[in-house]
């Protein structure tokens, strides 16, 4: 099993949450969860009160501005909802590198099943 201590995530607007979207990155420290490669089992556990929006292009103050209006009731409502999960139901690799996964996001009180494309990395996020 290998420990994931941090995701990185591009939001765009599309999506569960589209109508409150902008495009930024998103820093999502993982507080909880596993990888098990061998058994393809994916599980993680991020508190939303920890995720940070990124995005350089923005004055102090309009970041500032993302940062409450995704954490605060408008969006993710981290208050409320402090934990963001994903439990992949599947893992299918694609190629070498490429993954197919589908599962189970819980995330502000709803869950959804989205299925993504993810690439294999040993890169450690910045």
């Amino acid at each position: 099993m290998l420990h994931i201590p941090l995701l990185r995530s591009t939001c765009f607007k599309s999506g569960l949450f589209s109508a409150f979207a902008d495009n930024h990155e998103i820093r999502a420290p993982i507080s909880g969860g596993l990888l098990d490669e061998t058994g393809r089992r994916v599980e993680l556990v991020i508190d939303a009160r920890k995720l940070m929006a990124l995005d350089p292009s923005l004055t102090p103050e309009k970041s500032r501005e993302v940062q409450q209006r995704m954490l605060g009731p408008e969006v993710l409502d981290s208050d409320r909802f402090h934990e963001i999960r994903f439990e992949a139901s599947k893992v299918e690799q694609t190629s070498r590198d490429h993954f197919l996964v589908s599962g189970s996001l819980s995330l502000h009180g709803r869950t959804a099943h989205p299925t993504f494309q993810r690439g294999a990395t040993t890169e450690m996020p910045s």
